[in-house]
Order: structure tokens, then sequence, then C-alpha cells
């Protein structure tokens, strides 16, 4: 089934769509900013006339203020970790399997692969990833290509190589070309929301609140075109 296809039953079942944020810390947000760029796009959705949403999960950390918390962001979790299951950081993330089994979404949106991409090559990044989405598919997936980090060590302990600009742009180029070949996944551009260093927090990996807002409205644009125009 189609996104397409998903939304005209939605629609005609008149219930809410079932919305999964699911990856790393980009989906649970920064502390600076609660419930990160999900409590923009829940506003988003809202005010652009969207049908009634329920966003779903196991997690409310990082949350606060919002009429719905629940996420699936697992801080510093790799791709393998969201798919087969890891607990690390105080949290656990259960097999992927089991996740949609337990919540049910209509649409899964996926923001993940940073914590690949510090040190992996483009190409075992892309093959953790569509690993990933083959285990969510049939469920329909709004995928997020990575966004520009800095170089240097960090505070937890990892060193991210000069190159790290050329190996993020190489594999959202494999994600942009092959993951739409596997079914129902919207690849989303969000290398515009982070376009300096004023755009990330002191340890520029995390985008800032203004960067989380912009990556906010993209998603809301893909939601809107596969589940409102799409219908």
């Amino acid at each position: 089934m189609d996104m397409a296809e998903r939304a005209s039953g939605i629609t005609r079942s008149l219930r809410p769509l079932r919305l999964l944020p699911l990856g790393d810390s980009i989906a649970q947000g920064s502390p600076d900013h609660p419930g990160g760029y999900r409590g923009t796009l829940q506003r988003l959705l809202r005010e652009g006339g969207f049908p009634a949403v329920e966003f779903v999960g196991s997690r409310t950390e990082n949350s606060e203020g919002l009429a719905q918390p629940w996420h699936e962001g697992h801080p510093g979790f790799r791709l393998e970790e969201l798919r087969r299951g890891f607990t690390k950081c105080g949290t656990t993330a259960q097999p992927i399997g089991e996740t949609l089994a337990r919540h049910r979404p209509d649409v899964v949106v996926l923001t993940a692969g940073t914590n690949n991409m510090y040190l992996d090559e483009p190409a075992a990044v892309w093959a953790e990833m569509a690993a990933l989405l083959r285990a969510i598919l049939p469920v329909p997936v709004i995928v997020g290509t990575l966004l520009p980090i800095g170089a240097g060590p960090k505070p937890w302990g990892i060193v991210i190589p000069p190159d790290i600009e050329e190996r993020i742009a190489a594999y959202n180029a494999l994600l942009r070309r092959e993951a739409p070949l596997l079914g129902a996944i919207t690849v989303v551009d969000l290398s515009h929301c982070v376009t300096s260093r004023d755009d990330l927090l002191p340890d520029r990996v995390h985008p800032v609140a203004a960067a989380q807002d912009r990556i906010a409205a993209a998603l809301a644009g893909a939601l809107g075109a596969s589940f409102v125009g799409g219908k």
C-alpha cells in the first residue's frame, strides 16, 4: 500500500493519522528546545489544516509542553541498534518489528544515521539504513537526509574525521537515489536546515532551535504532499 492509498483509507475511517517519530537525538530533540522538531511539526500540521494526527511511541523524554509527547527517539543510537533493539545511554529501543506491532503507525518519520556516519563509510551507512527501511516497510516512511555536522573531538568521546562533509554528501546521494526504489519511501532533503555554524550547538552536531524548526517545516511539507495532496 502506498502513501496515497493509506491516506485515502485513513480519511474514510475518520480516525487520526498515527505518526511514529523514529531516530536518534534529532527525533528526541535538544534540551534547549523541548520536543525538538516534533513540537513545531505538530503546530504546523494543525495550522495547515492537516487531518487529525496522533503521535505514537514509547518515550516522552524532552517533550515538555507538547500536547502529544510520544516519540521513539534514542540519543546516540546507530541504525542497526534501532532495527535490532538495544539499550544504552539510559534508553532501550525494542526491535523495530515489535515497535511497529505495538504502536501501529500509519507513517514513520525517520531521522537517523548520524551516529553511523561518524566513522563508517557512506556505502556501509546506506546498507544499514536500507536494512532498517526494509524492516519498516510496508509502513510508509518519510526519511530525512543527514544534517551537516562539524569535524573534531566531541564531548561523548568520538573524534569525527575531517572528511565528514564529503562522506555525508555521498551518503545523502545514495539515500536520495536508492531509498525510493525500496517501496513507499519519501526522502526529505534537510541540508538547507543547517547552513552555518550558528545553526549548530557548540558540539557542532546537534541543531539549534531555529534549525529544528526548519526540519519540522520540511517534514510537514512532505507529510502534506503525501497524505493531503495525495489522497
